[in-house]
Parts: C-alpha cells; sequence; structure tokens
C-alpha cells in the first residue's frame, strides 16, 4: 500500500509548468558610419572672417561718411552752388508782464537809437562769392581763403581782365577748374576784387 500511495501521490502532483525563457533581444543595428568633418586650413579660419569683417566695418564707416555729407548740403563736382547766407532775424522780444505804475517817472528820457540795416558792399558780395566758388582751391589772405590747388593769388598779383580770362577758360585749361565757374555780373565783380585785394 505504501507503493499505492506513492503513485497515487505521484498521480495526484500536477506537473508544474516550467518557465518561459524570453527570446533572445535581437542584435543591435550597426552604427552609421561617422564622417569626420575636415578642419578648415588655418589661413581662412582665422584670417579670413576677420577680413570680412573688417571689410564690413569698412563700408559702414564710408557709406556713414557719404551719407553725412549728402545731407549736409555737399554736392561732388566743381559746380558746387555758394551757399545763400541769410541774414538771421532779429528775436521778437517777448513782451514783459506789466508791473503796478509808478507814481515818479524820470524827467527828459533818452531817445532810443533806430538801428538801420546797410546794405551789403559790392566788395562784401564779391568776397563771399570768392570764399563760397573760389576759396576752395585759392589763397587770398583779405577773404580769408587757404586753398592749395589752384595758384596762391596773394604772390599771383592778377590783373581784372587775367581773372575774367581765367575764369572764362578754366585757370589754366588743366581741368581742375571748370570754365565758367561763375558768370555775368558775379565773374566781373570778383575779377575786380581779386585784382584790387591782392596788390594792397
Amino acid at each position: 500500500m505504501a507503493r499505492a500511495r506513492g503513485k497515487a501521490k505521484a498521480r495526484n502532483k500536477t506537473p508544474r509548468p516550467q518557465p518561459v525563457q524570453a527570446a533572445p533581444p535581437p542584435p543591435p543595428p550597426p552604427p552609421p558610419p561617422t564622417v569626420e568633418a575636415e578642419p578648415a586650413p588655418p589661413e581662412a579660419a582665422g584670417h579670413g572672417s576677420r577680413a570680412a569683417q573688417i571689410g564690413a566695418v569698412a563700408i559702414v564707416v564710408a557709406s556713414t561718411a557719404l551719407t553725412f555729407l549728402l545731407l549736409s548740403g555737399w554736392t561732388p563736382g566743381p559746380h558746387q552752388s555758394t551757399p545763400q547766407t541769410v541774414a538771421a532775424a532779429a528775436p521778437t522780444p517777448k513782451p514783459k508782464p506789466r508791473k503796478a505804475a509808478k507814481p515818479a517817472a524820470k524827467p527828459n528820457p533818452k531817445p532810443k537809437k533806430k538801428v538801420v540795416a546797410t546794405p551789403p558792399t559790392v566788395e562784401q558780395i564779391s568776397k563771399e562769392t570768392f570764399q563760397g566758388q573760389c576759396g576752395f582751391c585759392h589763397t587770398l589772405a583779405d577773404a580769408g581763403t587757404t586753398g592749395r590747388v589752384g595758384p596762391n593769388l596773394d604772390r599771383l598779383k592778377p590783373t581784372k581782365q587775367r581773372v575774367l580770362d581765367a575764369i572764362a577758360v578754366g585757370g589754366r585749361r588743366t581741368g581742375l577748374m571748370p570754365p565758367d565757374i561763375i558768370d555775368g555780373t558775379d565773374a566781373t565783380r570778383v575779377a575786380a576784387y581779386v585784382a584790387k585785394v591782392s596788390r594792397r
């Protein structure tokens, strides 16, 4: 019976399930091929970008300077217009607040002098025209100009006719002074002015 019991025990025993083994994981994919970047040559890496920066700064500075010149009224070329001189208008005095009237007034108040503006003389007009049109290139002490491109008129001491001829043909015909840079009465006045003040 012991045998039978042993068999019965053996029959009552249910087979235990065996643990399921997990499938081995698939192998990882191969890494992508690495491409090594070629280092830039030392000349291009350090100096090329620096040169580009310097060039960009130079362009910005030049553009700013030209913009300033053009906005200030400067025009390139020999035919620069004479800046118009405008007499500054006298500021109008502001009315003062009225104070209480004083009982005692000064006897014999002095009459106020009226200031009358005198029109500019022909020499003053000629001097201003010379300063605006000729003084950039010519030296003339009376006009206060110190140009060095054209001849020094204090040393040359030209006659009125010589100045008129130079204005008409453009100086020595080198192309630096345009012909007829000023004309008409302005040319005659400037020629007389230069001849007069350079011979003092």
